[in-house]
């Protein structure tokens, strides 16, 4: 059975990142994935986006950010406060470091300052591979992953994964389909676990799950633990 993992909490029942969906995805997944940004002062904000209800982030107080409404009256919430509030869920730590954002963060203090609050047993993973290269040196102790979007190369990341002392890769799941289980078979022949994301198609998850995948991340846990179940 690969891990089943939340994709922003529980997304299909409260707002993206919201405390009140991670802490009830803690209840029927395996492990969480979270977007993590800061803020002007330099506090760690859960966030997929840059701009949240109008308000650039990084050109943001948490106190003004702390306020706003990212769906359904729920506000934002600090990386610190959940890690107060989950006990030891493993936690998928995403961290937003895109040069296309108002918030690249070339020094990486933000990227370290987000890895250090990582846990045994959390991953941590970043689209941006130079930020990603950077923390492995200085965290070695964590386990680490490269995300791929759909239109990048399977082969490349795990070529640099390799390279790089990385524990997985972490592609998109069109990227592993079809015949997932040769592809899967190649990449922990070199040790690499994969992490498949974002399925929500039953099909695609039990033939991910047959071929070998560690870990699902799902917008649908419920939904994805039955079909994986059922295979």
């Amino acid at each position: 059975m690969p891990l089943i993992v939340g994709h922003r909490g529980l997304p299909r029942e409260y707002p993206d990142n919201s405390l009140a969906g991670i802490l009830a995805a803690a209840a029927v997944c395996d492990m969480i994935e979270i977007d993590v940004r800061a803020t002007r002062d330099r506090v760690l904000v859960l966030s997929h986006d840059p701009v949240v209800d109008g308000r650039v982030l990084i050109e943001s107080s948490w106190e003004e950010v702390a306020a706003l409404d990212i769906g359904a009256g729920y506000h934002p919430t600090t990386l610190d406060d959940l890690l107060r509030e989950l006990g030891d869920v493993p936690l998928n730590i995403e961290i937003k470091n895109d040069p296309a954002d108002s918030d690249l963060d070339s020094d990486f203090d933000f990227a370290r300052a987000a890895a250090a609050r990582a846990r045994t047993g959390d991953l941590v993973t970043s689209f941006h591979w130079p930020t990603m290269t950077e923390l492995r040196d200085e965290f070695s102790e964590l386990t680490m992953g490269l995300l791929v979007d759909p239109l990048g190369s399977l082969e490349a990341a795990a070529g640099a994964a390799r390279q790089g002392g990385f524990e997985a890769v972490v592609p998109h799941w069109s990227l592993l389909v079809p015949d997932p289980g040769s592809k899967l078979q190649v990449l922990r022949g070199d040790g690499l676990e994969v992490v498949a994301w974002t399925v929500d198609d039953g099909e695609v998850a039990k033939s991910l799950a047959a071929g070998g995948v560690a870990a699902i991340i799902t917008n649908d846990p419920k939904g994805i633990r039955r079909a994986v179940e059922e295979s």
